[in-house]
Order: C-alpha cells, then structure tokens, then sequence
C-alpha cells in the first residue's frame, strides 16, 4: 500500500518509483537458488524480494555478463556530426556571432539550447569573442609612440 500524502505537499501520481538495482552478488544467489531447484514463488519469500523481480533476473541472466546490467541506451542524438561541425566552422569564422544568426546561417532547425549544448561540448565556454573598440590610425600612432 502506498504512502498516505502529507499535509500541504505536491501531489502528483505520474512518478514511478522503482527500487534499488540488484548488486550482481544478489543476482548470483537469486540464480543459485533457482539452479538448486527452488521455485521463483520459494526465492521470493526467502529474500524478500518480489516475485517479479526475480522473475526478470532469471529471465535476464543469458543477456547479463558477471550478472552486471547492460548499459541503457539514452536518448537519441537530435543533431548529426555534419551540425557540429558546421557550427564549429562558423564560430571559427565569425567569433562575434550571436546565437540567433548562427542558428541562421547553419541552415539546421536546432533549438538555441541545442546548439549551446554543441557548443559546449566543443570545448567552447563563453565563446563569443568580447568586444574591444577599433583602433583608427590616430590612436594606433599614440599607442606605438607610448610603447
């Protein structure tokens, strides 16, 4: 039975909350056990864990090896290598961009986040270029003549 929600507090019945993973040495026991003959329902009540879960981890241990989990796949990617390395070219090319324009001139439907995101991954932090003033001859000349 769930817990009773307490006084005052967001209620929101959309999370999922799963247990804890399986160490592989449990995993080794729960199919050491089912190797001697117990049955999932006997496995269940003497390690307290529930029968489905054992269930999955008898049914998983051709896929597991050293009864570790497989890595989960994530997400996919929204943008290809052929963006990244169009941003990266026109960063290169025009330090001064702002987002709104480098979203422009790459022809990518990216979202501004997306491609801060690439941008970050590049190894570009705080990437655009500062603004310094225009040296005009004038100044130029009394800098060359003070150092």
């Amino acid at each position: 039975m769930s817990q009773p929600q307490g006084i005052l507090t967001e209620s929101s019945h959309n999370i999922v909350h799963r247990g804890v993973e399986l160490t592989p040495s449990k995993r080794g026991y729960i199919n050491g056990l089912r190797d001697a003959g117990m049955s999932i329902r006997a496995i269940a009540a003497a390690t307290g864990i529930p029968k489905s879960t054992i269930s999955d981890t008898i049914h998983n241990t051709t896929i597991r090896i050293d009864e570790r989990s497989q890595p989960r796949q994530g997400r996919n990617s929204v943008y290809s290598q052929r963006d990244v390395r169009a941003i990266k070219r026109i960063i290169q090319k025009d330090p001064f961009i702002t987002y709104a324009d480098l979203i422009k001139e790459s022809t990518t439907k990216l979202l501004r986040t997306t491609v801060k995101t690439i941008i970050r991954s590049l190894g570009y932090h705080k990437w655009r270029a500062r603004r310094r003033p225009r040296l005009d001859r004038k100044i130029a000349r009394l800098r060359f003549e003070w150092a």
